[in-house]
């Protein structure tokens, strides 16, 4: 039959924390895909849906768009989105566009079993508990009540219409649907455990990535960034995915069959593939004068990393202070950072990079590598980069692996004052960290400058995630650099 279909994504959600700090609540992500993918994806290809839009509206119709060209969208905006109780004026909001049988389906209610057209009425189960769907045959009943409840001013919800139109005649057929609500964190966590999609990726506040079968979209806050990563696109050529399309702050690429390399390798297929690197990605690319680099790598490694560690200190509530960390004592970070040389550490050839080169990102294909979600530029430069800041990348996701952080097997906790923290690692792991550092030596790269920035990397993850993350990557980030100035010591 002929019908459409209401999603309501107006309103922001506090619910979920940081996660809706730059984006909208439906996009947030589930599996592979974000929260309004599994809704719409649930209906047919003719399918009209009207989406009521307020909070970082435009990055709603920026991803329906890119996403799902052939769809038809029919987007409402509404100004007034922030208050409480709200949820029946948004519907109202929409009610021109749906004078014919409509389904209402929260943004927040993935479902897994088929979903009916509104031939009769219909609800779901517990609708007072569950903020749908439901199917509405009676579209000019439900409107008329919808809108006299709104006038009379009071505190109404979506089940109060479909009270009233019950006692005023109505009948509802009561449909039972498994799934998930994802309207709090921990309806978020069982849906992206759960899900059989899924696919381990540390959670950024400010960027996403979304999986489909022909194609994959990146998203950032920043549209300086999305605008980068497209022109870096072009520079990492035939070593990347092509880029087909950029909208506000999404951009799209194409999805390579492949196997990640985060999901397993034997020790000569890594020796491979760092061979192909050496090779294919980081060959000389000298764009600046050797003097103007320096500075840019100094400015990328002290001046980014101390203002991280502002920001963690902040956001935790901690101070820089010494402590015993896995029984050693450790100096104040301000004191670690005066004993490093950062002209050393600065001085770098410039190379082509990829800028956020873990195992993660590094697609095995029948034609030899690919990589991912490549970084947007180093210290401003789209060409060029220092190869070192790669390789400590890389060092740092042999231990620190996603997929492992994902189930919370790592441990961060404050004793009486002194701080235990540790990681688990999978075999291969261990035995890649050989490889790794065999190729260094082979290729008489400078061992040192590696296990300097690698944990330099931890300190500068920690304020871009939640708790409990953001703390281990602090305290395991301050621990392994005071052990790497030891070490050179």
């Amino acid at each position: 039959m002929k019908y459409k279909v209401l999603i309501t994504t107006a309103g922001g959600s506090s619910r979920l924390g940081d996660l809706t700090k730059f984006t909208n609540k439906s996009l947030i992500k589930v599996g592979r895909k974000p929260a309004i993918s599994y809704v719409i994806e649930q209906y047919p290809i003719t399918t009209t849906f009207v989406i009521v839009l307020g909070h970082y509206a435009d990055q709603i119709k920026d991803f329906l768009k890119l996403a799902y060209p052939k769809r038809k969208f029919t987007f409402v905006r509404v100004k007034q989105y922030e208050k409480k109780n709200l949820r029946l004026k948004l519907v109202i909001s929409a009610s021109r566009y749906l004078q014919c049988p409509f389904v209402y389906h929260s943004w927040n209610r993935i479902v897994t079993n088929r979903i009916p057209p509104p031939g009769i009425n219909w609800i779901e189960q517990n609708i007072k508990r569950q903020p749908g769907p439901f199917g509405i045959k009676d579209y000019k009943k439900f409107w008329f009540i919808a809108k006299k409840l709104v006038r009379n001013k009071s505190n109404n919800k979506l089940s109060d219409v479909i009270d009233l139109m019950e006692k005023e005649g109505s009948s509802f057929a009561v449909k039972r649907f498994t799934g998930f609500n994802i309207k709090e964190r921990k309806g978020l966590t069982k849906a992206r455990r759960e899900v059989k999609d899924s696919f381990p990726i540390l959670d950024k506040a400010d960027e996403s990535i979304y999986l489909f079968d022909k194609f994959v979209i990146k998203f950032f806050f920043n549209k300086r960034m999305v605008k980068n990563r497209v022109k870096r696109a072009r520079v990492l050529s035939k070593l990347s995915p092509k880029v087909t399309d950029v909208i506000g702050n999404f951009y799209k690429y194409d999805y390579v069959k492949g196997t990640l390399m985060a999901d397993g390798y034997n020790p000569s297929e890594f020796r491979d593939f760092l061979t192909w690197a050496n090779t294919n990605l980081w060959k000389p690319a000298k764009t600046i004068s050797d003097n103007k680099f320096k500075s840019i790598c100094k400015e990328f490694y002290y001046d980014k990393t101390v203002e991280r560690i502002s920001r963690t200190l902040k956001k935790l509530s901690i101070k820089d202070k010494s402590e015993v960390i896995n029984g050693i004592e450790i100096p104040s970070l301000k004191k670690i950072f005066s004993m490093i040389d950062w002209n050393y550490l600065s001085s770098a050839k410039q190379t082509g990079f990829h800028g956020d080169f873990i195992l993660d990102n590094i697609l095995k294909t029948k034609k030899g590598y690919c990589l991912l979600d490549w970084r947007q530029d180093f210290g401003g430069l789209i060409k060029s980069g220092d190869m070192y800041y790669d390789l400590a990348k890389l060092n740092h996701n042999l231990t620190v692996s996603h997929d492992l952080v994902n189930k919370q097997l790592f441990t961060v906790e404050v004793r009486k004052g002194k701080i235990i923290c540790d990681i688990l690692r999978k075999n291969y792991l261990v035995e890649g960290e050989k490889v790794f550092w065999k190729f260094v030596d082979e290729n008489k790269l400078d061992p040192k400058k590696i296990k300097l920035l690698t944990p330099i990397i931890w300190l500068n993850m920690s304020p871009l995630h939640e708790d409990p993350l953001d703390l281990f990557l602090f305290y395991f980030g301050k621990y392994n650099l005071w052990r790497a100035i030891n070490e050179q010591n």
